[in-house]
């Protein structure tokens, strides 16, 4: 889901995440002075920073390293993030053993795949006790993940 704004799109997070800026954005993109290095100190979902103009130089800083995994796969390997969701289902069991895993264990796609699927399988994008959720309208959490892919890659680069 993007919108057109001048030479640039709008993106909407792939992530849901506890204490999001998506409702603030664009007060805070307007507030923002003319840069050509922009460092979101507290990246989250990155709201912010999917709602200004590129920068020259962007830097995503957050202490939670699986969010940061997960964005460095997104634009490094995200093929074989949408292939890992190929045949994934989505169930309690499943959310159960992978909330179980030791992440800092796992290959970086497996790390980001296990993160994306915890926070989107995850009631209120909260990691820290992971409680499972899910709604029968939802399209699938690995669709959402591809549709807004190419879009954020580029955004990423």
């Amino acid at each position: 889901m993007t919108a057109k704004n001048g030479e640039y799109q709008i993106i909407n997070s792939p992530i849901k995440w506890v204490g999001g800026k998506s409702r603030l954005r664009k007060q805070i993109v307007a507030l923002l002075p003319p840069h050509t290095c922009y460092v979101e100190l507290f990246a989250g979902a990155a709201w912010t920073l999917f709602a200004k103009p590129p920068s020259d130089v962007e830097v995503l800083n957050d202490i939670d390293q699986d969010l940061i995994t997960f964005f460095r796969v997104v634009k490094e390997k995200p093929e074989a993030l949408i292939e890992s969701f190929e045949w994934e289902l989505v169930s309690r069991a499943e959310f159960n053993r992978l909330a179980e895993l030791d992440s800092t264990q796992l290959t970086d796609v497996q790390r980001a795949h296990r993160f994306y699927y915890l926070i989107m399988a995850g009631w209120g994008g909260e990691l820290d006790y992971p409680r499972f959720a899910t709604s029968i309208t939802d399209g699938g959490h690995g669709n959402r993940l591809i549709g807004a892919l190419k879009t954020l890659r580029q955004r990423l680069e």
